[in-house]
Order: C-alpha cells, then structure tokens, then sequence
C-alpha cells in the first residue's frame, strides 16, 4: 500500500508516452479504469496523470515512492503480478514509446508539490483546471542551483501560482524493464484554476527575460496540460508574492 502522499514522495518518475494516432482515449480507459489503485496498492503514489493540449498523441503522468528500496519492490510487484499481466497488451498497443523518463529527486532548497486534489471517478466530468509543466537540461551544478532558488521564485512571480520544482536523481536505475533517461535535467510543474487562468500565466512567460535561464540551461521544452478525470495533481496555490495570483477554484 501506498505510504506517502505524492507530495512528500523523496523519489519521482516524470513519464511522457508518445502514442500511436488516436491511440490516447483507448490508454486511458485501461489507465483510468484498471490501473491507477493497483499501482497505488503495490506501493507507488500516482501525483498527477495528464493529456497534452498540443499534442494529442501524448501521456504524461507522475507517480512518486518513499525511497529507492521501495521503488524497486512496487515495480518488482505491480510490472510482475496479475493486474499488468492482464492489461499490458491493451495499454502496450497503444504506444510508440515509453521511454522518455526523468528519475527526480527534491530541489535544495525545496519546492514540493501542494497537496493533492481529491481523486475523480472514472466517469465524471473532465476537470477544470490546466497546467504548465517545463524540463530543462542542465549541464553544471551553478545551473541547477540557480533553477532551485532564482530561477524558481522568478518564474512563481511571472506565473501567479506556486511552483514544484525536481532535479534528476542520479541513483543507478535497477529497474532495467523500465529505462529511465541518463542527463541531467530540471523540472518546473505549475497548475492553475483554468485554462484561461493558464494560458494568461503562459502569455506573460513569453513575454518575460529568459537570458538568465538560457545562459544556465542547455535545452528547454515547455508543455500545457490538461489533468484527465481522475488526475489526483497537486491543488492550485497562489503564490504570496505573485503579481497576478489567480483564485483557487474546485472542479
């Protein structure tokens, strides 16, 4: 059984699965349905499962574990009892790939996630809020410790809500059915109350001076997320000294 909640979870996976055409809605009713408390069950704690607003061929999800010992003993059981034997065809068939994995640890100093939303059930009504979520490479450590202080309460600033941040955890990966990718990387997940909320936030960093963050980042993806029905992400938080914090609102 799960131990932690997802935003006290010292070891994160950030997984993005590129699927094959019209391939998303098939994932997620075996995702949603069938595999989300198995999963949960065998240890792990899931923060987060989202679709791509850009990309309608993509999954992105989160899940966390209270230590590296534990990760590998819920993976051990989840990937190798019944409930995966059972539907890996079906959620296997949908994909072109899902090896796109950062293995994450906490940012010092650190910026973890708000508390969960509540859990929706498999048939309730799409959920109101969106999300940014932004991965940078880093190639030195002035890099990432200038994304985990600066860099983190500039972009809470231009964003209005409060922001979690992760760096790469380096630990070797035991678990070699599920490859993880070997950089080293930073991550940035904001989520608001709305889309219109959001892609307010997303004008202003547009808008904002990235030269201090080119200068101390190799490669940068930015991504807008919508969280799927039964998403449990972290709740919107407005940041205290955010020029434009936006007002938390439920589903």
């Amino acid at each position: 059984m799960v131990t932690l909640s997802f935003a006290d979870c010292p070891v994160v996976e950030l997984r993005r699965y590129t699927l094959r055409l019209g391939q998303r809605s098939r994932l997620l009713a075996v995702f949603e349905r069938h595999l989300i408390e198995p999963q949960e069950d065998a240890g792990m704690s899931l923060g987060g499962t989202f679709t791509d607003e850009d990309d309608p061929d993509t999954f992105t999800w989160l899940r966390g574990f209270a230590d590296h010992d534990a990760r590998l003993r819920a993976l051990e059981a989840f990937y190798g009892g019944p409930i995966w034997e059972q539907y890996r065809d079906r959620a296997n068939a949908t994909m072109v790939d899902s090896d796109d994995v950062l293995l994450l640890r906490p940012t010092q100093p650190p910026h973890g996630p708000s508390a969960a939303v509540p859990r929706g059930e498999v048939d309730d009504r799409p959920r109101t809020e969106r999300a940014i979520l932004m991965t940078c490479g880093l190639d030195a450590d002035a890099g990432e410790s200038w994304c985990a202080s600066a860099g983190t309460r500039a972009l809470e600033d231009v964003l209005g809500v409060r922001v979690a941040a992760w760096r790469t955890d380096p630990t070797p990966n035991p678990f070699l059915r599920l490859p993880v990718r070997d950089e080293r990387a930073f991550v940035w997940l904001a989520v608001f109350p709305d889309a219109g909320t959001r892609d307010e936030a997303m004008t202003r960093l547009d808008a904002s001076d990235t030269d201090e963050l080119d200068r101390r980042t190799s490669w940068r993806r930015v991504f807008r997320l919508a969280p799927t029905a039964r998403s449990a992400h972290p709740a919107v938080v407005p940041s205290i000294d955010a020029g434009h914090p936006p007002q938390a609102t439920t589903r």
